[in-house]
């Protein structure tokens, strides 16, 4: 088969075309010459370049902008646990809360001590009496002394009586509370005594006190001058104290 000059053809290598030698895939047979059967196979690449089909390949351009961002995806599963940080600083204190309910009524204890008939003075101290109660034993008969077993409020009560001798005078005598050696309530009352006739005087006294533990408590008598203290009658003294708070 003639070729004329400058034809293409375009083989496949597959020797379809028997009186040409087979060539590379995507090859071009060119024919220079067809009466001398001058061939040769081009790269259809290179061929393109030289009949200017497809340029050279220019050098890379610059990067272009960035592009806007894209939506954002999905959230990711959740990480595990750090470790605990430190403790930190103490806060301020809260304000109070509200005052709870009352409480039930607590029991009271009973102190109590009850004495009469008393015999005599030592130092102006009432001493010696009869004791006839004392639930704490507090109350020293022999010295006419109550030592507080507990704090608390205390009602201390006296009565004292007298004879008077038989003489011609003026008396003021006066009963005494005296706590830790001193006097804190005081009774009195002024006497006319008289030669011709004796009479039995009684002073009565009490008060309300706070109290602590191991606080004295005891009655004194001043100004008795002429004045005896009545020993033979239960009924004319007596001298008690009892917690009442």
């Amino acid at each position: 088969m003639n070729y004329p000059k400058g034809t293409l053809i375009v083989n496949n290598g597959t020797g379809k075309y028997v009186d040409l030698p087979p060539g590379n895939n995507n090859e071009i047979l060119s024919i220079d010459n067809a009466s001398d059967k001058i061939i040769k196979y081009v790269a259809l690449d290179n061929l393109m370049h030289t009949l200017g089909i497809v340029g050279q390949t220019s050098p890379t351009g610059s990067t272009g902008s960035t592009g806007s961002t894209g939506s954002t995806g999905s959230t990711g599963s959740t990480g595990s646990t750090g470790s605990t940080g430190s403790t930190g600083s103490t806060g301020s204190t809260g304000s109070y809360g509200r005052t709870g309910p009352t409480g039930p009524t607590g029991t009271l204890s009973t102190i109590y001590f009850n004495a009469n008939n008393c015999q005599t003075l030592s130092s102006g101290i009432i001493t010696n009496w009869t004791e006839l109660s004392d639930t704490n034993n507090a109350f020293n008969n022999t010295t006419g002394v109550f030592t507080t077993p507990i704090n608390g409020t205390y009602i201390i009560n006296a009565r004292i009586s007298f004879v008077s001798q038989s003489v011609s005078a003026l008396s003021n005598p006066s009963i005494n509370i005296v706590i830790n050696g001193t006097i804190v309530a005081s009774a009195s009352i002024p006497v006319t005594l008289s030669i011709l006739t004796t009479f039995t005087v009684t002073l009565h006294i009490n008060t309300l006190y706070i109290l602590s533990t191991n606080d004295t408590v005891s009655i004194s008598v001043l100004n008795n001058t002429n004045l005896t203290l009545v020993t033979n009658d239960a009924t004319k003294s007596n001298f008690y104290i009892f917690r009442c708070a």
